[in-house]
């Protein structure tokens, strides 16, 4: 009887092993680790929404200085603002969120203004958007090891237009003489109201969100 037990017990481990190969079980261990991982990667919706809300925030601040620069001294003194004080702003309000904030241009004046390829890609569908008649909204960009950029068109507005006009319509000669000053090689002007002038990149890592 024992001897038996001893061959039905075997045959029934053999059963287990058998349909436990190492195989399978790595493909298990890698499905879960698969779950994990969407688990513990935020959707696109959170992003786009922390998104938003840091990009509205560094616009905020940075507008209102250039409103006061703008009411103390005029274009000259809103020019000379920004030369000293936007990066420096940014890089500040990235270090609050534990992100990289970073403008992104059509045409570049400061040359930390240049998209990567990612950049330049979605610069050029926000344009293809536009030329339809249609608006742009965000968007999100994943890269292998999990992280996430979040763009946001940057569309000019009537202020704008007295540093990234149409120098002699918008922009004064004298005061576009004092970009070139600061700018040598700026090619970010003849933008007309309502034209893409870039965009916000905002790169996170997974702990930022």
């Amino acid at each position: 009887m024992r001897t038996i037990l001893w061959i039905l017990t075997g045959i029934i481990l053999g059963i287990i092993f058998q349909n436990c190969t190492p195989s399978q079980t790595k493909e298990k261990q890698d499905s879960f680790n698969e779950e994990q991982k969407n688990l513990e990667t935020p959707n696109e919706s959170e992003i786009v929404k922390k998104g938003r809300e840091i990009a509205q925030a560094s616009f905020g601040a940075l507008s209102g200085k250039l409103k006061a620069a703008l009411q103390r001294g005029g274009v000259p003194e809103a020019i000379q603002y920004c030369n000293l004080n936007a990066y420096p702003l940014t890089d500040s309000l990235s270090n609050v969120y534990n992100v990289k904030i970073q403008r992104i241009g059509t045409r570049i004046r400061n040359s930390k203004n240049n998209p990567n390829t990612a950049g330049q890609d979605i610069l050029q569908a926000y344009q293809i958007t536009m030329d339809k008649g249609e608006k742009p909204g965000p968007k999100v960009v994943f890269s292998e090891d999990g992280n996430a950029t979040f763009y946001a068109p940057i569309i000019m507005q009537a202020a704008c237009l007295n540093c990234h006009g149409e120098v002699g319509q918008h922009i004064s000669e004298a005061n576009y003489q004092l970009i070139q000053k600061f700018y040598p090689q700026d090619k970010a002007i003849d933008y007309q109201l309502g034209d893409l002038r870039g965009a916000w990149r905002i790169e996170f890592k997974n702990k930022s969100l």
